[in-house]
């Protein structure tokens, strides 16, 4: 009952510009699912939002930091979706060797062991989980930028370490959104693994 109250209070706590984000963010994600360069626009938009509450309201500057991040990697993705098309209409998706994801592996570690060293010594809860998800988002979003399947199977990931770390912090709500953004996550893979004009890229 405690979880229900929980989630009901942060649902109706949040003002039009939180609602905005939410709604304008499953856009994206269930856009880009479909393979629809317009998912985009969706994503800046929401990050436009968020970005805009960080600095006015929440005074959290990493995160405008980030979601700066999400903005350009927005527009980079909306241009090279329209030029990267194989064929009028048609949506072709790639994927990179074992060893390649292996050395994207490696990459995100070494950064996410840094940033958690940096963060454990300030009073961020679950520092080096905080950073492997917030790494791995950022390499996620490059690989989605690529068009990669396997971007999919990082976001999975990264929404269920979400899910634990919300859970963890007793924020119910966003542990719940974590477990939408992972079925949507599990769609998308799915999705582009059917696409007829799938185009298989080693590069």
């Amino acid at each position: 009952m405690y979880i229900v109250e929980s989630i009901k209070e942060t649902l109706f706590h949040q003002d039009i510009f939180d609602f905005g984000a939410l709604v304008l963010g499953l856009m994206y994600v269930l856009l880009m699912a479909q393979g629809r360069r317009v998912g985009w626009l969706a994503g800046i938009l929401s990050c436009a939002i968020i970005l805009w509450k960080d600095i006015v309201q929440y005074t959290l500057y990493a995160d405008a930091g980030l979601q700066v991040y999400y903005i350009i990697m927005g527009g980079i993705g909306f241009g090279f979706w329209k030029r990267d098309r194989v064929a009028k209409g048609a949506f072709g998706t790639r994927e990179w060797p074992l060893g390649r994801h292996i050395w994207i592996w490696i990459i995100g570690a070494m950064f996410s062991v840094t940033l958690g060293k940096w963060l454990s010594n300030t009073p961020a809860a679950l520092p080096f989980i905080d950073s492997i998800t917030t790494v791995f988002a950022i390499l996620a979003t490059g690989l989605m930028v690529l068009k990669l399947r396997s971007n999919w199977i990082y976001w999975m990931v990264i929404d269920a370490a979400y899910m634990y770390i919300y859970q963890r912090q007793g924020a119910y709500y966003f542990a719940l959104l974590s477990f939408v953004y992972l079925v949507l996550s599990v769609y998308g893979y799915w999705s582009w693994k059917r696409v007829d004009s799938e185009i298989r890229v080693t590069y």
